[in-house]
């Protein structure tokens, strides 16, 4: 199976957990499928204080020694720049759109699990996208619980 398939069956999979948009949940939670294949994705949602609607999404799970890395952000969107998530104001994690939907625009990245790993000793990761007019959106996500979620993923669980 090629990437570009993992990937959209892996967003397929994220849309269908997405279901708790708009309810509180710890900073990072830990969702599990439960047909097919049990796959455990570490999940953060972040939402408009004032209305509680999503504004960004991060999901990853184990996919071999590596990790897929799924967002979401809303719709109006400028498709080209894809999603960039920032670690510690250093490094740059390039992740490209794949499929816009009446939830927003969904995009999927492998990165290698020393990238993952290193958000356990993190300050900041910040996700950042332009909307339509070119300008930078930038929402912090909170690291708080990240390191205990992360090390309660088990890489069988994929």
């Amino acid at each position: 199976m090629g990437i570009k398939h993992k990937i959209w069956l892996a967003i397929c999979c994220l849309i269908y957990l997405s279901s708790g948009y708009g309810r509180d949940q710890p900073d990072w939670a830990t969702n599990c499928e439960t047909t097919g294949k049990k796959r455990c994705y570490l999940i953060q949602s972040v939402f408009l204080e004032e209305t509680k609607q999503p504004i960004a999404r991060i999901a990853m799970r184990y996919e071999g020694r590596d990790f897929l890395v799924l967002t979401t952000v809303p719709l109006g969107v400028d498709l080209p720049s894809g999603v960039k998530l920032n670690v510690n104001n250093q490094t740059d994690i390039d992740v490209p759109y794949q499929v816009c939907d009446q939830y927003g625009c969904h995009g999927g990245k492998i990165v290698p699990r020393s990238t993952i790993w290193a958000l356990r000793s993190a300050r900041t990761l910040i996700l950042s996208y332009k909307d339509t007019l070119g300008r930078k959106v930038g929402i912090p996500f909170s690291l708080r619980d990240f390191r205990r979620s992360f090390d309660g993923l088990k890489p069988n669980a994929r």
